[in-house]
C-alpha cells in the first residue's frame, strides 16, 4: 500500500484491489469510490423488508437519502419511531372512538324514528358492531 501512495505509477491490478479491500475490511466498490457502503456491498433487498413503494421512493431522488440514512443511524432514532407509533396509534384510537360515537348517534336515531322490535336484525348488527369495536 505504501508503494501505491509514494510512487508516481498508480495503476493497480484487480487482484491487488481485492487484496487491499479484504485487508481494509471494505468492498472493492468502496475503495474505487463507486459506493458509500463499506461493509454490505451486496445486501439483499428482501432482507431489508422494503416495499416496492419504498424502493421507488428511495430511487426517485425526491428525498435526501443521505439525510435519511443519518437519521436512521442516530442513537435515538428507534425512540423517535416508537414515539411516532404511539402518536399514530393514538390518532387511530381517537378516530375509532369518533366512529363509535357516530354509530351510537345513528343507532339512537334509528331506534327513535323506526321503533324496531327487540329482535330486529339491523338493530342487532349496529349493537354487535359497537360491542366488537370497544
Amino acid at each position: 500500500m505504501g508503494n501505491y501512495e509514494t510512487e508516481d505509477y498508480k495503476d493497480i491490478s484487480h487482484t491487488s484491489i481485492v487484496t487491499l479491500a479484504k485487508f481494509c475490511s471494505v468492498s472493492a466498490d468502496y475503495l474505487l469510490g463507486l459506493t458509500e457502503t463499506k461493509n454490505h456491498p451486496n445486501a439483499d433487498l428482501s432482507e431489508l423488508h422494503l416495499s416496492d413503494i419504498m424502493i421507488e421512493l428511495l430511487k426517485s431522488g425526491n428525498i435526501n437519502t443521505r439525510l435519511l440514512c443519518e437519521m436512521a443511524a442516530h442513537k435515538d432514532f428507534v425512540k423517535l419511531l416508537a414515539d411516532i407509533e404511539i402518536y399514530v396509534d393514538g390518532i387511530t384510537s381517537m378516530q375509532i372512538e369518533n366512529i363509535n360515537t357516530w354509530v351510537d348517534v345513528a343507532r339512537a336515531e334509528i331506534i327513535e324514528k323506526y321503533r324496531p322490535g327487540e329482535h330486529d336484525k339491523d338493530t342487532y348488527l349496529l349493537e354487535a358492531g359497537r360491542r366488537s369495536s370497544c
